[in-house]
């Protein structure tokens, strides 16, 4: 694999996912750049990245609603201040790629990457991070 899983995690999946939930705390929760730069100990300017979709423009997270409702949810715990603490946070939102990966949301965008790639015959994610994902969701 030219392309592996965790890079495929971290740079196209979590800057998606985090491109996601400053869009919903920015537009649903009324937090400016700045404010959401210091909660997710960001710069401002990658902040403004994702908002502009110069980042995380990659895969479109809207379109997978059981991965959009976990996003949603992670903000709504961030706005009602039940989680402030940035460990937690990125625990989170490791959570939810790792449930991103093993539904094989983006197995097609890795045979993208990596012609070597055959998501038919490939079930390396489902198989290492199904039950880590099922345990982040309680």
């Amino acid at each position: 694999m030219k392309i592996s899983i965790f890079e495929l995690g971290y740079r196209y999946i979590l800057p998606s996912i985090k491109k996601r939930l400053v869009e919903i705390m920015l537009r649903e929760y009324g937090y400016t750049q700045r404010e959401i730069a210091n909660i997710l100990g960001l710069s401002e300017a990658a902040v403004s990245r994702y908002i502009s979709s110069q980042r995380g423009h990659t895969i479109n997270i809207e379109i997978y609603s059981d991965i959009d409702k976990r996003i949603r949810e992670l903000a709504e715990l961030i706005a009602s201040h039940r989680i402030r603490d940035r460990y937690t946070i990125y625990r989170k939102l490791y959570g939810i790629v790792l449930e991103t990966m093993s539904k094989k949301y983006v197995c097609s965008i890795h045979r993208e990457l990596d012609r070597d790639i055959d998501p038919s015959r490939c079930n390396i994610c489902p198989e290492l991070f199904s039950s880590i994902a099922i345990d982040e969701k309680r």
